[in-house]
């Protein structure tokens, strides 16, 4: 953890701030923008996270990331999401959760360039995200969302997910070439027995932003097209311990769908 010397953090808190301690007034238009598409108040609650997001990301210590983060800290690799629960989990999985590359993409963001809209502050093109979280008459912006760049988790072999449903038990990995595979179980039919249906090739999406952000697997077996995805926003609201939905079309109609457990 830590490659960027004192120097380094001097300097951008130079870059973010003016003489005396004030925004520079090249920061005017980021702030105007954010201000009313993420529903905060004030200016300078914009400012002061963005200029404390850029010296924790800087910095030796990933103390200050732990700070400026919302828990559970939602974090997506290139199939999966996981939930650092605490202050603690994050700081000992720092190097995972920011890893360089990270770091460098939402360093070298130009402030006019963040994405600012209903779902919060969008870092370097989507990584990272914040919102604003209001405790009485304060507010402060929190990073709520982290999704690690391909050139980090996008080709590592390894489960991305698992989705249990009362009739099937499905699972989503990728292999050591890079491609998905979909297994499923037909309950009650045992995991140490052949999978009852196995698909190759699938392909996988990021689908919706902010918070609604969700992974979404697709694979297909002649006219069929099998997905599992995450639980993104939608009217239907999922029950308790719900993970994900699972739906299986056929000729353009849906034939078999239920929730992720």
């Amino acid at each position: 953890m830590g490659h960027f010397p004192k120097q380094v953090l001097i300097a951008i808190l130079l870059g973010c701030l003016g003489p005396g301690g004030v925004a520079s007034s090249s920061q005017e238009p980021l702030l105007s923008h954010c201000l009313k598409a993420t529903g905060a108040s004030e200016e300078e609650t914009i400012l002061a996270f963005h200029n404390e997001l850029r010296l924790a990301l800087a910095a030796d210590d990933p103390t200050y990331l732990t700070l400026l983060s919302r828990y559970p800290l939602r974090v997506y690799d290139s199939g999966a999401g996981i939930d650092i629960a605490d202050a603690a989990s994050l700081y000992s999985k720092a190097d995972t959760v920011f890893p360089e590359a990270l770091r460098s993409r939402v360093l070298d963001t130009d402030p006019n360039d963040v994405i600012c809209n209903s779902g919060g502050i969008g870092y370097g093109n989507g990584l990272l995200w914040a919102n604003v979280r209001r405790d009485g008459d304060t507010e402060r912006f929190e990073i709520y969302s982290v999704n690690l760049p391909d050139a980090v988790t996008g080709r590592s072999p390894g489960v991305r997910f698992v989705c249990r449903t009362a009739e099937f038990r499905n699972v989503v990995d990728r292999r050591a070439d890079g491609s998905f595979r979909f297994r499923t179980w037909n309950t009650p039919r045992l995991i140490s027995e052949s999978p009852d249906l196995e698909l190759l090739s699938g392909r996988s999406d990021m689908e919706g932003t902010g918070v609604c952000a969700h992974r979404i697997f697709w694979f297909e077996d002649q006219d069929a097209t099998y997905s599992v995805s995450e639980i993104g926003c939608s009217k239907a609201s999922p029950p308790d311990h719900a993970v994900g939905v699972f739906s299986m079309r056929s000729g353009g109609v849906e034939r078999a769908s239920g929730w992720c457990f």
